[in-house]
């Protein structure tokens, strides 16, 4: 009996080892591809998966649907669609114009515009064509590239993909290289390609913006935007407290495309107050997105009374990707604290509706960056701008 239970047994192993899933006469223990016949065991990058099973083939890093040259490790790009991987194209954009004489080689311009003469990402003299020039928009602040096998990298390498990710366009690049000059020179200061300026009570430059002097407002050299600062109620009451929050709400039907929002705390919302000094009794004090910005233009906050909401591109501008080791109880933040210190880890309102849907509005998530859609009858919290130049101008 011992003997048949052993045979038995023997059997079974015998049977599952030789298991063939995909019929193509190989046992699945020395087939590189279970799922799929491939008699031939074609595996073009060693790495011992099957090409048939094989996501990458050439092995470089780069998904075979997202790669031009998918069975080539050494090219994964082709701009203009030529044949020719950028590393060995000598015209990337394939306008007629060789990169080396190209004013901007990786976009199409054959007619090399450059309107003032004069690179506005480099101040210097035609240096690169309109069609390469900068927005008047914040870059992303990334300055390290990826590895897909290993990583991000603490700078940006030419390696890896690097020559060609984020962190080697832009602002952000030029400013990496010590470009930043002449027209483009910084009038302030901030992390990788921003461009940030400490406004006083009176919303007027500090004098030595190094100094640990208190400021209340903060200017975007680059997109020309002013942005409150949050400040700390913890010991006594203030206008723009950091943790305060608001209901989104407007009664301007230009602006709330029908649906005003939530003018004062649900029954079901609890007996947290959202917001400093709120009293029930007061309209003025109410923790909604109108009455704050009313409240900040009666105290000509730094010097003005032209806050507002911002959009939710205006408040993306200030998202800064490249600032992973800015933490604020426990949470990244992906913005510059040295200028928004007392930035929270959650959404931000918007002044922009949801167009599907109008009973809500775009938010900021600032611990991300991401941008997410909330019903108007939540409170989040604030962070104000407004446009034109400082007060001494």
């Amino acid at each position: 009996m011992a003997c048949l239970l052993l045979a038995s047994c023997a059997g079974d192993e015998q049977k599952n080892d030789s298991r063939d899933s995909d019929l193509d006469t190989l046992a699945d223990r020395i087939d590189n591809c279970v799922a799929i016949a491939n008699l031939d065991q074609a595996d073009l990058d060693a790495d011992g998966i099957g090409d048939v099973c094989d996501n990458d083939l050439d092995g470089d890093g780069v998904f075979n649907e997202e790669d031009d040259f998918p069975e080539n490790s050494a090219q994964y790009l082709d701009i203009d669609g030529d044949g020719l991987g950028h590393t060995e194209d000598d015209d990337n954009d394939g306008d007629g114009i060789n990169d080396a004489d190209d004013n901007c080689p990786y976009v199409a311009n054959l007619d090399q515009a450059d309107t003032n003469g004069i690179d506005d990402n480099t101040g210097l003299k035609g240096d690169l064509g309109d069609a390469c020039e900068l927005s008047r928009l914040n870059d992303t602040g990334q300055e390290r590239s990826g590895a897909f096998d290993s990583g991000n990298h603490p700078e940006c390498s030419v390696n890896d993909l690097g020559n060609l990710q984020d962190c080697g366009y832009g602002r952000d690049a030029i400013a990496t290289n010590e470009l930043l000059a002449s027209t483009l020179a910084k009038a302030g200061a901030g992390d990788s390609g921003f461009d940030f300026t400490k406004l006083d009570v009176a919303g007027i430059p500090l004098v030595d913006q190094d100094s640990s002097s208190l400021f209340y407002c903060v200017k975007d050299n680059v997109t020309g935007l002013t942005w409150e600062r949050k400040l700390s109620g913890d010991a006594t009451a203030v206008l723009n407290d950091q943790d305060s929050m608001y209901f989104w709400y407007d009664e301007d039907e230009a602006f709330n495309a029908g649906i005003p929002g939530t003018k004062i705390a649900p029954s079901n919302f609890g007996t947290e107050v959202p917001c400093q000094e709120f009293d029930k009794d007061d309209e003025t004090t109410w923790c909604h997105t109108q009455a704050f910005i009313k409240r900040m233009n009666d105290a000509s906050y730094c010097g003005a009374n032209d806050w507002r909401l911002p959009s939710i591109s205006e408040i993306n501008t200030l998202v800064d990707l490249g600032t992973p080791d800015n933490t604020t109880v426990g949470r990244e933040l992906a913005i510059d604290l040295d200028y928004f210190k007392r930035s929270q880890g959650r959404n931000y309102w918007s002044r922009t509706n949801d167009a599907r849907l109008p009973s809500k509005a775009w938010t900021l998530v600032q611990s991300t960056g991401v941008t997410v859609s909330e019903s108007k009858s939540l409170a989040w919290h604030v962070r104000l701008v407004r446009d034109g130049s400082e007060n001494n101008e």
